[in-house]
């Protein structure tokens, strides 16, 4: 077993299952809704070269493309466990290449992953089917769902880390 694997069960068995256990669907889907929408505001009206300042490895494109990719893949795997099956594509599929893309088409590529996604967890899932997570294991919808939030929890602390640099303040043309 890989060492991420066993961190993931580890996470998932101390954090991921017994918030999902306390929560309902909707819940999970309010939950979700509001660490996303707070990403979302933190990113609103950042200008290109502010986007492009890598910290620690990332810049905030480099986050905006993984957060579509992971909403299209959970999207995608709500959908297939609603119809009681685990999606039969794997994770790279749903990659997102943000090419030749400026920030604000990132920015508008991001809010429409987040409109699919919130369209499938519209409705409450009741399979029990699972599908495997590449860092939790085994999922069922809910669990699923709720790896919305610790998505945009995580990359909302590397977003606030960037945001706090001096060199993305100067690319956002502070002077202090």
């Amino acid at each position: 077993m890989p060492a991420m694997s066993a961190i993931g069960r580890m996470m998932k068995c101390f954090l991921l299952s017994p918030r999902v256990r306390r929560l309902n669907w909707a819940q999970i889907t309010v939950g979700a809704y509001t660490v996303a929408s707070r990403f979302g505001e933190m990113i609103d009206g950042v200008g290109e070269a502010a986007a492009r300042v890598a910290v620690g490895g990332s810049s905030l494109r480099d986050i905006v493309a993984r957060l579509i990719a992971a909403n299209r893949l959970t999207a995608a795997q709500l959908q297939a466990l609603r119809a009681g099956r685990p999606l039969d594509r794997d994770a790279s599929a749903f990659s997102f290449d943000s090419g030749g893309l400026t920030f604000a088409e990132m920015r508008k590529e991001h809010l429409a992953s987040l409109q699919a996604l919130g369209a499938v967890a519209a409705q409450p899932i009741d399979s029990t089917a699972v599908a495997a997570h590449e860092l939790f294991g085994s999922l069922d919808a809910r669990e699923w769902l709720a790896t919305v939030a610790y998505n945009y929890e995580y990359y909302t602390r590397i977003t606030e880390r960037i945001m706090r640099s001096e060199v993305y303040r100067k690319a956002q043309g502070a002077n202090w």
